[in-house]
């Protein structure tokens, strides 16, 4: 019963929420019941262009409200009988200033807040995923680069994303985000090749107070795209440095350094198949560890050309174990420094650490502003010796003699995204996951449910 009321409070609130912008008129009651509107009725042309000084300054945002219901899981474990529920706030205010066509000053104040959940701030370690009160999110300028220049620059705190955002991405999905930077970055573009020169630190994301601390490690990397090529082909490299003290499998602590090289390549074949892949390749030193890692991404879909688009797609990703702590081998793939939010099931259960996930995807278009899908996941370990990764890359389960076998559970996604007008959207889900031998030999293994609703409104 208790379930039963937070999702039925949850849902109240953000169509409460939903019906009393729309009372207040910022978009018309009826796009409501109509779920379209002509888009030049909901810009707000007067937060654009505004004269200031010698510049113009936009002004923009969002505000998202999500409520979740989590079943015999929390965020931060699986199983042990937990179960919880959580209705999520985050407001983004976005200021632009334009100085000219080339530079630009960018300033993003974030607020995020969490209510309901059984979880106190007191059991979240330093970072909490589910709150950091009025906060400076990104401030930056940039110098763009255009057909006069070969370069250009952005510095200051921001967030780095290429591609669908599996090697750098902010991980937005997150109420306050996964990833934010202290970063200067140099563009170099030529007729072939853009390319992005990039060194970093890592943003903590603060659950009391303003975030001006950093993680240890500092981060380097080099993303080049080709350009007039007939497939989109990147390659990458990214250094991760940390002085400060690493944990040794085997005992001890030292540095690390650990390099990571790779290649994204994807397009089309003709008017309906697609694909798409991503390699990445580790090595440096982990402590007296020899890094040797890898991670793999493949998909392959086809979309039929009749009115509702269905598109069917099969995907495996792979990212290697450890054997053996005690042979100066670290294999286990780090992830590099992307989102998990919409790669390795809904529920987050999963890091792209010593994985293997083979998933099968359908999704269609009943009408323009509405996609329906689901997606099916069926998990396993790459290495039986290693441990089962949470999302927060937690070691949540591990059987060092292998004996369990490998077989963590399928997960099912069913999800819909309903684009009411430019400014409003709503997604909701529903997910469900099925435990498999490993955590039935390992411990605690019921069926996981989750449920939630988010409402985004944006200006």
């Amino acid at each position: 019963m208790k379930a039963c009321r937070t999702i039925i409070y949850c849902g109240f609130a953000q169509w409460a929420w939903l019906l009393g912008i729309a009372w207040m008129g910022l978009f018309p009651v009826d796009a409501v019941a109509q779920a379209t509107i002509p888009e030049d009725t909901v810009k707000h042309d007067f937060l654009k262009d505004i004269p200031i000084g010698p510049g113009t300054l936009d002004i923009s945002g969002s505000l998202r409200l999500r409520g979740e219901w989590l079943d015999h899981f929390t965020i931060q474990e699986y199983g042990a009988g937990e179960s919880d529920q959580v209705l999520l706030e985050r407001v983004r205010l976005n200021l632009d200033y334009q100085y000219s066509r080339r530079w630009h000053a960018f300033v993003q104040l974030q607020d995020a807040h969490y209510w309901l959940s059984d979880l106190q701030l007191e059991d979240f370690g330093p970072v909490c995923s589910y709150q950091n009160p009025l906060d400076l999110r990104e401030a930056y300028i940039e110098w763009k680069r255009d057909e006069d220049s070969w370069f250009g620059y952005k510095l200051g705190r921001q967030t780095i994303t290429y591609r669908d955002g599996r090697v750098w991405g902010p991980g937005d999905w997150g109420n306050t985000g996964r990833y934010t930077w202290d970063a200067a970055k140099l563009y170099v573009d030529t007729e072939f090749l853009d390319t992005d020169l990039i060194a970093a630190k890592q943003v903590i994301s603060e659950k009391n107070h303003f975030d001006d601390s950093h993680c240890d490690f500092n981060a380097y990397g080099i993303y080049s795209r080709t350009k007039n090529w007939p497939v989109d082909l990147d390659v990458f490299y990214i250094l991760k440095y940390d002085n400060e003290g690493i944990p040794n499998p085997s005992g001890g602590f030292g540095d690390l350094q650990s390099h990571a090289a790779g290649m994204y390549a994807g397009g089309q074949f003709g008017n309906h198949l697609d694909w798409a892949f991503l390699g990445a390749y580790q090595f440096g030193k982990r402590a007296d560890n020899d890094i040797e890692a890898v991670g793999l991404n493949m998909q392959l879909g086809y979309t039929w050309d009749v009115s509702w688009k269905p598109r069917l797609g099969v995907e495996y990703t792979y990212a290697s174990g450890d054997n053996n702590p005690q042979d100066g081998k670290y294999q286990t793939f780090d992830g590099l420094f992307g989102g998990i939010d919409r790669f390795y099931g809904r529920m987050n259960f999963f890091s792209w650490m010593n994985l293997q996930d083979y998933q099968v995807s359908f999704n269609v278009r009943p009408v323009k502003q509405l996609m329906i899908s689901v997606d099916y996941h069926s998990f396993y370990l790459a290495s039986n010796q290693d441990a089962w990764y949470y999302g927060n890359a937690r070691r949540m389960r591990q059987d060092a003699s292998g004996k369990s076998g490998s077989h963590i559970g399928e997960e099912v996604d069913l999800l819909a995204t309903w684009k009411m007008n430019p400014q409003v959207e709503i997604f909701s889900g529903y997910a469900h996951f099925f435990p498999g031998s490993f955590l039935a030999d390992t411990g605690y293994h019921e069926e996981a449910d989750w449920i939630f609703l988010q409402a985004t409104w944006t200006f």
